[in-house]
């Protein structure tokens, strides 16, 4: 078969939806698009936010995020934004890319606020102890968030001192 590229661009997405805020991360939700019009499967997204509204004019100058890849026309898609500022208001948009790098319109503008800064507690707030060769000891650190935000935290591996 011959391939003819076509001019049909994919269909907007208008149920672009913010939620799951985090300090730092905001959970976007929508309903896939069709490759043309609302039919067949779109080849990529493109995903953007700032903290202004984002227009179709403005789309290019949002700052992109990742999107994921693109699912059959009519499944459910799902991404984390991550890395954004505590207590902001960001807005989202994206836009359906098909196989010719046709553009469909801009989504739906979704717009939701980050939790605050974390407040991390510590009880206790250092520990010591001395062992002899293949003792071994047991002690509890309990942590506590008391602020608004996700505490998100790794615990490196242990080592000797230096």
């Amino acid at each position: 078969p011959v391939f003819v590229p076509d001019s049909t661009p994919p269909a907007p997405v208008t149920n672009l939806a913010a939620g799951e805020p985090g300090s730092n991360t905001m959970r976007l939700t929508w309903t896939a698009p069709g490759d043309d019009g609302s039919t067949g499967w779109v080849a990529r997204y493109e995903l953007r936010y700032s903290t202004a509204p984002i227009t179709e004019a403005g789309f290019a100058a949002a700052t992109p995020a990742p999107a994921p890849d693109p699912q059959t026309a009519g499944s459910s898609e799902s991404v984390e934004v991550a890395g954004l500022a505590f207590s902001t208001t960001y807005y989202f948009a994206l836009k359906a890319f098909d196989e010719v790098d046709n553009p469909g319109p801009i989504s739906n503008v979704a717009s939701a606020t980050t939790l605050g800064i974390p407040d991390l507690s510590a009880v206790p707030t250092s520990f010591f102890q001395e062992l002899l060769t293949g003792a071994t000891a047991t002690q509890t650190l309990t942590l506590k968030n008391d602020g608004a935000g996700t505490l998100d935290f790794t615990i490196p591996a242990p080592g000797l001192p230096v």
